[in-house]
């Protein structure tokens, strides 16, 4: 009897532990979430307002920034930050965020899977009209195109290049 009693008590030990880790770090993620948006409300007003109006935003965004600072070298985590900056309207985040992305992932990655941020980072350049270093990337990402055999990838962006 005394045996089943200690049996029962060490698993509500262990599923009490377990669940204390689990609330801990969803306290954690959620302090970090307000602490984060805090310093976006302090420094940028108006981004902050359009934050709150964009719930679904604001939570990704958190997100793979969380996702960032456990993982420093993740280069999908950097490239989708940098989509939902461009797609809401932060290019000089967005072209920091592809940066990032196209270090981590030249280091790791053949050229095929480089050309997207390139592309991407042409594009934020397009939009605030930095256009030599638009058409740079966008010769870049043209170029690797051509290399994997992506004729139609590369000739739309050589088009895309031209109308600048």
């Amino acid at each position: 009897m005394y045996l089943i009693l200690e049996f029962i008590w060490s698993i509500y030990q262990n599923l009490f532990d377990t669940t204390i880790r689990i609330l801990s770090i969803i306290v954690k993620f959620i302090l970090f979430s307000i602490f984060l948006n805090l310093i976006i409300f302090l420094f940028s007003p108006n981004l902050a307002f359009w934050m709150i109006s964009r719930p679904f935003y604001c939570i990704t965004f958190t997100k793979l920034t969380w996702q960032i600072m456990k993982n420093p070298h993740s280069e999908k985590a950097f490239y989708y930050r940098g989509m939902y900056r461009s797609e809401y309207g932060s290019s000089k985040g967005a072209i920091s965020d592809f940066t990032q992305a196209i270090e981590i992932r030249s280091k790791k990655h053949t050229l095929k899977q480089i050309a997207a941020p390139y592309y991407q980072r042409g594009q934020q350049y397009k939009e605030i009209g930095d256009l030599e270093k638009a058409i740079s990337d966008y010769t870049i990402a043209a170029k690797i195109h051509k290399q994997n055999g992506q004729i139609w990838n590369s000739e739309f962006i050589l088009k895309e290049r031209q109308d600048l």
